[in-house]
């Protein structure tokens, strides 16, 4: 029995690293290949003025393109014209970073096009790679699909301007309100006299329901209550 099989019947993972017969760089090369292919992310090589030069096969998922349609091509070619300032603006920062092994990383969230035709969020991490004298050699850039995330927020922005609307709405019934001492009328701001039910309706969508209460009951049918015999006195 090989090591291999020993080793899986003792339940150990076999060290096919240590097995291969490829040199250290062949072998750190397969590793990184392999690294960018499973990558869920959209792993790309830039030029210093934006020209792709690699891009890992998550762009077909993400965007609908196979690798050799993006490259040597311009990543402005795909962004949507009101995103390609605020995508130059983190190339120039990008550009002025030291590229000395120390490089920060910047982000930028902007619209790609997909392959058909429509615009999907993405936000990517740019970071300068450098020679070995240091001087800029390209642009190394990790994109995600941030499309649900950018549509939760324009969801919760439609509802905070909802909510501001009903405030706005709301606003006169918290302020001074004019009301007529005889008639019970009110001024509304443009200076005209509304019923109170119709005033309230308006700025509240509250609904009246009417009645009568005691006190004007027995003012109002005094002679009927009398001669029915009833008391509608609310204190009784």
């Amino acid at each position: 029995m090989d090591q291999s099989a020993k080793q899986s019947c003792r339940g150990e993972s076999p060290k096919v690293e240590a097995s291969l017969p490829w040199d250290g760089d062949k072998r750190r090369d397969t590793q990184y290949r392999l690294l960018t292919e499973m990558s869920a992310d959209l792993l790309a090589r830039h030029t210093l003025e934006g020209t792709c030069l690699y891009v890992s096969p998550a762009c077909l998922t993400l965007l609908g393109y196979e690798p050799e349609e993006l490259i040597g091509r311009s990543w402005n070619d795909f962004l949507c014209p009101e995103d390609i300032p605020a995508v130059a603006q983190t190339l120039a920062e990008v550009l002025d970073t030291p590229a000395d092994g120390s490089a920060a990383v910047h982000t930028v969230t902007y619209r790609i096009r997909h392959k058909n035709g429509g615009y999907v969020w993405f936000e990517t991490l740019a970071r300068i790679a450098a020679c070995s004298n240091g001087a800029p050699l390209e642009i190394y850039t990790s994109s995600r699909d941030v499309t649900g995330q950018k549509e939760a927020e324009s969801e919760r922005e439609k509802l905070i301007c909802k909510l501001q609307d009903f405030i706005k709405d709301a606003d006169p019934l918290s302020g001074v309100i004019a009301i007529c001492s005889h008639c019970k009328k009110i001024r509304d701001d443009s200076g005209r006299w509304e019923q109170l039910e119709a005033y309230f309706h308006k700025h509240s969508k509250s609904l009246f329901s009417h009645g009568i209460c005691p006190e004007c009951a027995r003012e109002t049918f005094r002679e009927f209550t009398e001669e029915l015999g009833l008391d509608l006195n609310p204190n009784a």
